[in-house]
């Protein structure tokens, strides 16, 4: 019976223990439960932040290879720039080259019709017919000045008409000679034609002889006129007269009728103009880059 009373009066306290014991398991099992749940929570933080620094790092190098492009771009376009700004002036410097080129040949042509048109003037004074072609800048003689029809000897009017031509062309060689003239002269050429008709002539092969024949001893009768037309030189120091023959193969008229066969029998004195120097082009660019002076106002 004392038994039985002893073990009734410990089971209260292994029940307390129990109890206890399982409130612990409780609290520790919590305590695992929320250190895990925070572990888990550390560990998503850490990847989010891991995460969010690589796409930062990428954003960053993107940021800086669209800086760098970007600055490439730049130079790019600055090199553009400056390719466009070195075309346009050269594009500027060749307009001004033309220009002075342009200027100065219309000076030299101008110079050259008007110095020849002088020319014709006193030899038409003189007696002498001659022919003009302003364009071109020839002096044509017609063949009735000079020669009988399929000869190359010349008549006595021919001679003393040569005599007066060389006569006044001394002074316009003295011109177109001299260093620094606007008229410059490369040549003169004293040039042989004929019509189309073949030449019958055991003396002459062909045109061709016949031509060249006619302004070899034109210019024979020219320089025994005046000798001192073979001293004249170009700007390269050689002499300026010259000869050629042409035949039937520059004429001025369709060789259909007797009038234009007549005018295609002729001897040409052609003027060719030296080619500017660069001193010349400099100056004639000068002028051309001056600004035009201001229009004084007109008084009222």
């Amino acid at each position: 019976m004392n038994e039985d009373l002893s073990e009734r009066r410990d089971e209260p306290e292994e029940n307390y223990f129990v109890s206890l014991s399982d409130l612990m398991t409780g609290v520790v099992f919590i305590f695992v439960i929320l250190l895990c749940a925070f572990a888990f929570h550390y560990q998503t933080e850490a990847l989010t932040a891991k995460a969010a620094a690589e796409k930062s790092n990428k954003l960053e190098i993107e940021a800086r290879n669209a800086t760098n492009i970007a600055q490439e771009e730049k130079e790019k376009a600055e090199l553009s720039k400056q390719s466009a700004d070195r075309a346009e002036t050269d594009a500027h410097e060749k307009g001004r080259k033309i220009d002075a080129l342009s200027k100065l040949l219309r000076e030299r042509d101008d110079a050259l019709r008007g110095i020849l048109s002088g020319l014709v003037a006193k030899l038409t004074e003189r007696g002498v017919r001659v022919l003009f072609d302003p364009t071109t800048g020839v002096i044509r003689l017609p063949e009735e000045l000079l020669f009988a029809k399929g000869s190359d000897i010349l008549s006595e009017s021919g001679r003393n008409g040569l005599g007066i031509v060389a006569e006044e062309l001394v002074p316009v060689l003295i011109r177109g000679c001299a260093e620094g003239s606007t008229f410059r002269l490369e040549a003169l050429f004293v040039e042989g034609h004929t019509d189309a008709d073949p030449i019958r002539s055991l003396r002459f092969a062909d045109n061709w002889d016949l031509s060249a024949a006619r302004a070899t001893n034109t210019y024979r009768a020219l320089i025994t006129a005046k000798p001192e037309l073979e001293s004249f030189l170009n700007p390269s120091a050689l002499r300026i007269l010259g000869v050629s023959g042409y035949g039937e193969n520059r004429p001025v008229a369709p060789n259909d009728s007797d009038d234009h066969k007549k005018s295609n029998r002729r001897v040409d004195l052609r003027f060719l103009m030296a080619r500017p120097t660069e001193s010349e082009l400099d100056r004639a660019r000068q002028e051309i880059d001056e600004p035009s002076k201001p229009i004084a106002p007109t008084s009222r």
